[in-house]
């Protein structure tokens, strides 16, 4: 049976906020939301670090990776070839894509090979969010919503405009700990769920995981808390599945602020978990 093709043109910058995607004799629309993290500090420590404990069950489930380069549609699913471009034109390669339905789990998701190019099966007749995954907080994440018709046979070329950030380094704004212990909260999970599917995907990743403080409290305190932290961390990516050889745990405790630690704008700045990314 001869294959339906449909070409689909996304364009996905950091600093747009929507985009519009044809094919022959359809649009779909693609006017997803655009969000941000929050960025709230993480409390100032008030006691010793005590013995961090079994993490409970989060939300966060590991990514279905389905792709490959030997794929055909079928009646059920259509073949999904993403495209990623600078741009000029030229292949994006190393960029995590993801697709999943809106409102639900992830049904593919990969890195672009050499010719910017990541492909899968994804079933007909559903709605989805497209989206790249980047360690970078501070950027403006932009979803866009595609309609995958319920007809078989289907071939969908969805070609993608990214520019992904030159940072090796990113602050993980939205991870929380207990007051004064290495004890991470629920709500930081949502957020680390990015580092987990980026992690995923990429085998070869490795980073490492810093903690820091600001000047309350004594140094040696203020270092022993930060790299208490930074550890459970790494532990939480472990138990989802992540190589712990892939991750190096440190905290530097108050001995690199980024902000003056007189006020307390800047103490909240100054603590925070960093992620550097040591190994592509």
């Amino acid at each position: 049976m001869v294959n339906r093709r449909w070409v689909l043109v996304l364009v996905a910058m950091a600093a747009a906020s929507c985009a519009k995607q044809e094919a022959p004799g359809r649009t779909v629309p693609l006017n997803g939301p655009v969000t941000e993290d929050p960025a709230e500090p993480v409390t100032r420590p008030e006691e010793a670090p005590q013995e961090t404990q079994v993490h409970p069950e989060s939300p966060v489930k590991p990514m279905e990776i389905a792709v490959s380069q030997d794929l055909e549609p079928s009646e059920t699913m259509a073949l999904m070839k993403i495209m990623v471009q600078d741009t000029e034109g030229n292949p994006v390669p190393g960029t995590v894509a993801m697709i999943r339905y809106k409102g639900g789990d992830v049904v593919l998701s990969g890195v672009s090979d050499e010719t910017g190019i990541v492909r899968g099966l994804i079933p007909v007749g559903a709605t989805y969010l497209v989206r790249f995954i980047s360690l970078d907080s501070e950027r403006v994440e932009i979803n866009h919503e595609i309609d995958v018709p319920k007809e078989g046979y289907l071939d969908l070329d969805l070609k993608l405009t990214y520019l992904p950030s030159q940072s090796r380094t990113f602050i993980l704004h939205g991870v929380f700990f207990n007051s004064g212990k290495a004890t991470l909260k629920e709500e930081s999970y949502a957020r680390l769920s990015d580092l987990l599917e980026y992690m995923t995907a990429k085998e070869s990743v490795v980073i490492e995981l810093a903690g820091h403080t600001d000047s309350m409290g004594s140094g040696a305190w203020n270092r022993k808390l930060s790299e208490a932290r930074a550890v459970e961390v790494k532990r939480y990516l472990v138990s989802r599945g992540i190589d712990a050889r892939r991750i190096v745990a440190v905290g530097y405790g108050e001995t690199q602020p980024v902000a003056d630690n007189e006020t307390p704008e800047g103490r909240r700045e100054n603590r925070r978990t960093v992620v550097t990314v040591l190994q592509e």
